[in-house]
């Protein structure tokens, strides 16, 4: 069978879809790029131009086009693709591996980033596995694929320490009821001097100190505790490090932030926006939450933490992705902080409707539910299983939530990541934190996984970069 024609045009060309299946023969697409020849000044005789387009200036143009290649084919460019003698000379046409792109799944609203599920993938292995490469959102810059790879790890934490103990002598309730409630012993907590940009500027400071680069060319910050409504914590962190004109935006999507940070960063590297970014979690949860509720104040501290990703290849450590991203808005009600936006703006310094309410039942069992789930189908989609997975980094919510997705998946004790008893839930904060506790080693395979307000959940994979002869990345402020 056979098809072809004019698919669309592109500010830089025409697109025509050549397509030849031979249905005894499958074969994986291929992409061809290649340089065309201007538009001739006049049309032939007896020829109109398309009432549906304008003519295109006299230029050197680029065009692409799919086409089935047979097995057993060479790989090398075929002859029909250069260019016809009466174009001027030009580069030769570049053949590249079909990039995987970004497409939303069928179920609700989740977006799953892969390579379209494609069988006849190449079989690329992964230092130290068996398995075959994750599906990923890189891009082809001429025969090279390029993802994010994560080259710096930093932390922040304020130096305050404030411990079950402290509740318990101005609140009712106990250091046992505590921990067997939330496994939570100890939480840090900022001075009131201490704003949202201070300890993700010095969680930045860390990474990039550890990366050994201090100059990201982007900055992305997830956050639900901004120091303005307007404008967003990163602007603020590019200024605070000396970066001039660099894009920077926020992420809010409470918990889950962090991964939806790497999400959005890994696009702006796979799109070729940019090859180096900076990614910070950070929140002062202590800022929202009624030191006076034992059923809030308890659960949350403050921290920040921030990783560099630069431009490198699916095969490295430190490589990110893919990425299982979702929502579910009508549980808003579950966990939110109900005024202080345009819905209910304006409240009273100490109203109840400017701290974080939590419907802790209801809340408890979608986190469950919806972590179990997107990590299944990340893993599903990436050809894996719980074997191939060397260690868990579950968002830090409290024990019972870690333990019982954990207990879901099938995952053992000693591959489970843990530091809540420390640090308590610092929302988006709280998955960088616990790589930097985890002790991880070069090349393992990390799940990655979150839920938060909105709710919003995401998971995502990672093998662990060599950052064992890096400094230091933990900072206290």
């Amino acid at each position: 069978m056979r098809a072809d024609g004019w698919f669309g045009t592109t500010r830089w060309g025409r697109i025509d879809i050549d397509v030849n299946v031979n249905d005894d023969h499958p074969a994986p697409w291929r992409a061809r790029w290649r340089r065309t020849c201007p538009n001739p000044p006049h049309h032939p005789p007896g020829r109109r131009p398309s009432p549906h387009r304008s003519p295109a200036p006299a230029r050197t143009r680029w065009g692409w086009w799919w086409h089935r290649r047979p097995a057993g084919s060479s790989r090398r460019r075929s002859a029909d693709a250069s260019p016809p003698d009466s174009c001027s000379a030009t580069s030769p046409a570049v053949v590249a591996e079909p990039t995987r792109s970004v497409r939303p799944s069928t179920r609700g609203s989740r977006i799953c980033w892969s390579d379209h599920g494609s069988s006849s993938a190449p079989d690329r292995r992964w230092p130290g596995s068996t398995s075959r490469p994750h599906d990923r959102t890189p891009r082809a810059s001429g025969s090279r694929v390029v993802t994010a790879v994560l080259d710096g790890l930093g932390v922040a934490v304020p130096d305050r320490i404030v411990t079950n103990d402290d509740f318990a002598a101005r609140l009712d309730t106990t250091d046992e009821w505590i921990r067997e409630r939330t496994g939570i012993a100890q939480r840090r907590m900022a001075a009131p001097s201490v704003a949202t940009s201070d300890l993700a500027a010095e969680a930045a400071r860390a990474a990039c100190k550890q990366a050994g680069n201090d100059s990201p060319s982007a900055v992305v910050v997830a956050t639900t505790t901004p120091d303005h409504p307007m404008p967003g914590v990163a602007p603020l962190v590019a200024a605070q490090l000396g970066w001039d004109a660099v894009p920077a935006f926020d992420v809010q999507a409470a918990c889950s932030g962090f991964i939806y940070a790497l999400a959005s960063a890994t696009g702006l590297i796979a799109s070729g926006v940019t090859d180096r970014v900076l990614v910070v979690g950070a929140d002062l949860m202590s800022r929202i939450t009624n030191q006076d509720d034992r059923a809030t104040a308890v659960l949350f501290g403050d921290g920040a933490g921030a990783v560099t990703l630069r431009a490198g290849e699916p095969d490295e450590f430190g490589a990110i992705g893919p990425f299982d991203l979702g929502s579910d808005g009508e549980h808003v009600g579950h966990l939110v902080v109900e005024a202080g936006g345009t819905r209910a703006p304006g409240p009273a310094p100490d109203a109840p409707e400017r701290y974080l309410s939590m419907n802790g039942r209801d809340v408890y069992r979608h986190a469950v539910r919806r972590m179990t789930d997107s990590s299944t189908q990340l893993l599903e989609r990436a050809g894996l299983t719980i074997g191939d997975i060397d260690r868990f980094v579950a968002h830090q919510a409290n024990l019972r939530i870690l333990m019982a997705v954990a207990d879901h998946l099938g995952i053992p004790d000693e591959r489970r990541v843990s530091n809540v008893d420390r640090y308590g839930n610092t929302s988006a904060a709280s998955i960088p934190l616990a790589l930097a506790d985890a002790a991880l080693r070069p090349g393992e395979r990390i799940l990655l996984t979150a839920f938060g307000s909105g709710f919003t959940w995401g998971s995502t994979l990672l093998t662990w970069p060599d950052l064992s002869t890096a400094p230091d990345a933990t900072t206290h402020v």
